[in-house]
C-alpha cells in the first residue's frame, strides 16, 4: 500500500509530501527523506544528531524504528525536528510555560477531574514541602536497612520464590533494574498519550504519600519527566490488576530508566528499592477507571440537557417527571 505523508520540519509552514511505496519504510527513513528535501531547499547545513517525530493531530512521539504502516495512515501528517541532548531546561511539552498550570499532589486529595486535566499535558505537578519531609523519613528507613545489613523483602532479597535469597549491596541496583525489565511483558496497542499521562500522574501521586521509600533524587527526576511531557509508551494489555498493574507500570518505569520506548531527559536511576516502588500499584486500571467516571458524568449531564431541550422543542410537559 502506498502512503503519502505530509511532513513539517522546523515549524516551517510548508509541508513536504513524502511518498512511501510499501508502508514498510521506517519513521527514520521518512525523517531522512524529508530532511534531505528541506536542506536542499532552505540550504540548512545542520547535521542531525537525532530526529524527533510526532503525529500532528495528537502530538504523539513516534519511534524511529516503527514501520509507517503500523503508526500512520495515508495522508496523516507528522512534524519532525532535530533532537539534541536534553538537559533540565529542555521541554517537549505541548504547552508553553505561561500556558501551563500547577497541580499540587500530596497523595490524598487528587480528584478524577484533576487527573483528567493532568492527562492533557497542560498541567505541571509539584509536591508540597510537608510531602517531601515524609518522603525523606521513609527513605531514611530504607537506608538504615541497607546500612545495618537487615534483611527486608524486595530491598535486599529476591522476589517470589527467591524471597530467601539475600542480595549483596553491590548488586542491589541491578536487582531493581532486572525487576523492571523482567516485567515488561505488555502487549497490544499503546495507551493514548493522555491515558499514559494520567497513569504517570497517579504513580507520582501514590509516591507522594511517603510510604514507598523512594529516593528524593529519583522522584524529582520522575516529576521533571512528567512536567516536560516525556511520557513512556505503555502497552494497553498485559495486566489483571490482581497483584498490581505490574506489566504496565514496568513499561512506565523502563521508559524513565532509559530502556523503554520514550524520549526523556536524564531520568535513569540506580538507588536500591526504587524499582519496586514504581510497579507495586494499580495506577493503570485506576487511570482508566477515573476517565470512565468523568466521561459518565459528562454523558449524564448531556443526557439531561438533551432531554430538557427536546421537551422544550416539542412543547412537552414536565408534570410526569414530578414524584
Amino acid at each position: 500500500m502506498v502512503f503519502r505523508i505530509p511532513v513539517t520540519i522546523h515549524s516551517v509552514p510548508e509541508k513536504f509530501l513524502i511518498v512511501c511505496e510499501t508502508g514498510h519504510e521506517t519513521i527514520q527513513w521518512l525523517c531522512e527523506k524529508a530532511y534531505k528535501i528541506y536542506t536542499e531547499k532552505y540550504h540548512d547545513k545542520t547535521v542531525p544528531y537525532y530526529f524527533v517525530a510526532r503525529r500532528s493531530y495528537d502530538r504523539c512521539l513516534l519511534s524511529l524504528d516503527d514501520h509507517i504502516e503500523y503508526v500512520l495512515k495515508d495522508n496523516e501528517s507528522i512534524e519532525i525536528d532535530i533532537a539534541k541532548q536534553f538537559d533540565d531546561d529542555d521541554s517537549l511539552s505541548t504547552a508553553t510555560d505561561e500556558e501551563r498550570h500547577v497541580v499540587l499532589l500530596d497523595g490524598y486529595h487528587l480528584k478524577c477531574s484533576d487527573l483528567v486535566r493532568l492527562g492533557t499535558g497542560d498541567y505541571q505537578i509539584e509536591l508540597p514541602d510537608e510531602t517531601w519531609n515524609l518522603i525523606h523519613k521513609a527513605r531514611e528507613i530504607v537506608d538504615h536497612i541497607i546500612t545495618n545489613k537487615k534483611v527486608v523483602y524486595g530491598v535486599n532479597t529476591g522476589f517470589g520464590s527467591f524471597a530467601s535469597t539475600i542480595i549483596s549491596d553491590e548488586k542491589l541496583a541491578d536487582l531493581q533494574t532486572r525487576l523492571i525489565v523482567s516485567h515488561c511483558a505488555g502487549v497490544g496497542e499503546p495507551l493514548t498519550i493522555e491515558r499514559a499521562r494520567m497513569m504517570f500522574a497517579l504513580r507520582i501521586n501514590i509516591l507522594a504519600k511517603g510510604y514507598s521509600g523512594i529516593s528524593e533524587d529519583t522522584l524529582r527526576k520522575i516529576i521533571t519527566a512528567f512536567n516536560k511531557s516525556c511520557i513512556p509508551e505503555i502497552p494497553s494489555q498485559g495486566t489483571v490488576g490482581a497483584s498490581g498493574d505490574l506489566a504496565p507500570l514496568a513499561h512506565l518505569a523502563a521508559g524513565l530508566m532509559g530502556v523503554g520506548r520514550m524520549w526523556s531527559p536524564k531520568t535513569g536511576w540506580g538507588n536500591a528499592n526504587d524499582g519496586l516502588t514504581m510497579i507495586n500499584g494499580t495506577q493503570f486500571i485506576t487511570a482508566l477507571g477515573a476517565e470512565a467516571v468523568e466521561r459518565a458524568i459528562l454523558i449524564a449531564r448531556q443526557a439531561d440537557i438533551i432531554a430538557a431541550l427536546s421537551t422544550e422543542a416539542l412543547r412537552g410537559t414536565v408534570r410526569h417527571l414530578h414524584p
